[in-house]
């Protein structure tokens, strides 16, 4: 939209000037949403910063529909089209997504209809009054994001978030709207509950703070991508939760845990939950223990970095996709648990997409969506391969050197030394009680090479050095144990480092019970994201060379094909991680009893 320059203030802080033009001699500029600028670049790095002032936009509830939810947050999703809008005008909004803490949405609802409007709520259509951002700290999860993953994991993998404050009508509205509509699984809806205990992130006559995503079953464009007004491009998008990707090593797993040394933490829950000793969120109540098929899924060979190991992990998480496996085609799900398209839309999807690339003979004998399934696994194996993504992740989760069964013991010696207070522990892991080390190093001692990756600097503690000696002998141990081929552990060895690391345990200092269970914290972390894979194939390989993705742009990437005229086809990707929020301390209040469910499965299983 072209306007004459004046001298008032932008209507929405969320619009960026262009350079300014000439028309017929009057000077002009162009002012474009920021939201449809793409984090690219240095830009990247200043568009999470603090904005010294913010007046949002109109807020219409009607735009939004709800998309998917976590265990504290919900996902809403634009739903204007770029062109859906008369004239010029550019969809503000149009390729984002809200992240919002439902119980935001439930203080607001639950005030709105038992305070008979005792509150100020600001009316449907009109704007908040100006609002300084930087009264509002920045959130844990900004933080942790901006400071520990980013640099940890690649910042070409993570966008941060923009912090908006929504008006209370129109959270109230779209609460409503969620709620009616009879689409949160009814598993989830407890959490969609008005509790007077659970603390609002902001009072009630300023709105709600929540995050503005991109959402990330759409595509930026690129320079290099050909444009075809013709048509749109299909764009295919994954979201994986890749889970650990390791198997704990530390001596500190209690003796009746021991079946964690055999199997990864997920098969172990798959188990349990076939059981129906645990169940999960996302499951249905009408599934009753025995219903639950166990998935093949290993994490060890997502994270192996092999290509027959990863495709294989791609295939498993396609048979059986629980939670941990979902795809969109241009932005509208195909797949998931409870999801299945017919044969109809995925031959309908395949010729739009995949025809003369498809990955797998078309004589073969198997239905469209078995198809198109092995077309999207095959794809993404040569994304993953080839990207850093994976090998990043995993370095974090191992910086897990305790386990739970260690981190409830080194808990409880935190509390012990902050006189029995859980709060004061709480609040020592929750803050920035540690120095962040810029570089990885080695530490004083042998075993702090298990930790050279951690960004935390490592305190001075004897006994925390001869703690990490010991775990650093068990590592070896187990290693030596995988070359020769032998699966059963020497009790007698085990039993022995588990007495030494707990008596170490029992001296260490508070420093070092912070140092090793924020690491924990961090990993658990890093064990509990989502990242997307979103991709589009391009027309003529000849024009497409192969590139990593980066901080200015997505990948590019040649897999080839089955078929016999195209033996090639090039496409380009992005991948991005999503729901990486750190891990309160709070959660090794109950840890004990998370982890005791393991003891219920033998080692023999």
């Amino acid at each position: 939209t072209i306007i004459e320059m004046k001298r008032e203030p932008l209507k929405a802080s969320l619009f960026y000037e262009d350079s300014s033009v000439e028309s017929n001699g009057i000077r002009k500029r162009r002012t474009i949403p920021s939201c449809t600028r793409p984090f690219q670049g240095h830009q990247r790095n200043h568009c999470n910063k603090r904005m010294k002032e913010a007046i949002m936009p109109l807020w219409n509830p009607s735009d939004w529909i709800y998309h998917s939810e976590g265990g504290k947050h919900a996902i809403f999703r634009y739903n204007r089209g770029q062109h859906e809008v008369a004239g010029s005008h550019v969809e503000p909004f149009y390729g984002y997504i809200l992240r919002i803490r439902k119980v935001d949405l439930a203080h607001v609802s639950f005030r709105s209809k038992h305070l008979n409007g005792r509150e100020k709520v600001v009316s449907e259509g009109e704007t908040l009054a100006k609002q300084s951002l930087d009264e509002w700290a920045e959130s844990d999860s900004h933080k942790f994001q901006r400071l520990l993953v980013q640099p940890m994991i690649g910042r070409c993998y993570l966008d941060l978030a923009k912090t908006v404050l929504l008006p209370n009508s129109f959270c109230d509205q779209i609460f409503d709207s969620t709620i009616s509509s009879n689409v949160i699984p009814e598993s989830r809806l407890p959490s969609w509950k008005f509790n007077n205990n659970d603390k609002p992130m902001q009072s009630s006559q300023d709105g709600v703070i929540a995050y503005l995503l991109r959402d990330h079953t759409n595509l930026l464009p690129h320079p290099r991508l050909p444009i075809d007004t013709t048509k749109t491009p299909t764009v295919i998008s994954v979201e994986i939760k890749p889970k650990a990707g390791y198997i704990t090593r530390s001596p500190l797993v209690l003796p009746e845990n021991r079946c964690k040394y055999y199997r990864t933490r997920y098969s172990l829950q798959q188990d349990l939950m076939q059981r129906g000793i645990i169940r999960k969120g996302w499951t249905k109540d009408t599934e009753s223990s025995g219903q639950l098929i166990a998935s093949n899924y290993s994490p060890l060979d997502l994270f192996s970095g092999s290509r027959q190991r990863i495709h294989k992990a791609l295939k498993e998480l396609s048979n059986n996709m629980q939670n941990n496996f979902r795809v969109w085609c241009n932005g509208n799900q195909i797949f998931g648990e409870y999801i299945q398209p017919s044969n109809h839309e995925c031959s309908v999807i395949l010729d739009m997409m995949f025809r003369g690339f498809e990955t797998i003979n078309s004589s073969t004998e198997c239905d469209s969506s078995a198809r198109l399934l092995d077309s999207i696994t095959t794809t993404l194996t040569n994304i993953l391969e080839r990207e850093t993504l994976l090998p990043n992740v995993q370095r974090i989760q191992l910086l897990d050197v305790i386990d739970g069964d260690g981190a409830v013991k080194i808990y409880q010696r935190l509390v012990n030394l902050c006189m029995g207070s859980q709060n004061d522990a709480d609040e020592l892991l929750d803050g920035e009680s540690l120095c962040i080390r810029e570089v990885s190093r080695s530490g004083d001692c042998e075993g702090d090479r298990l930790l050279a990756s951690s960004p935390y600097e490592m305190p001075k503690c004897d006994h925390l050095c001869n703690f990490l000696d010991e775990v650093h002998r068990c590592h070896a141990y187990f290693r030596e144990k995988e070359r020769d081929g032998c699966i059963e552990s020497d009790r007698v060895f085990i039993n022995e480092c588990y007495e030494r690391c707990n008596e170490c345990l029992d001296q260490i200092s508070k420093d070092a019970c912070i140092y090793l269970l924020k690491n924990w914290l961090f990993s658990l972390a890093l064990c509990d994201i989502s990242f997307f894979v979103t991709f589009r194939l391009i027309s003529g390989v000849h024009t497409a060379s192969e590139e990593m993705q980066n901080d200015d742009h997505g990948g590019f990437v040649v897999c080839a094909s089955k078929n016999a005229t195209f033996s090639e086809y090039a496409v380009f990707y992005e991948m991005k991680v999503v729901d990486c929020d750190p891990k309160p301390a709070k959660k090794l209040r109950n840890r004990a009893d998370v982890e005791h469910v393991f003891n219920s499965i033998s080692l023999s299983s």
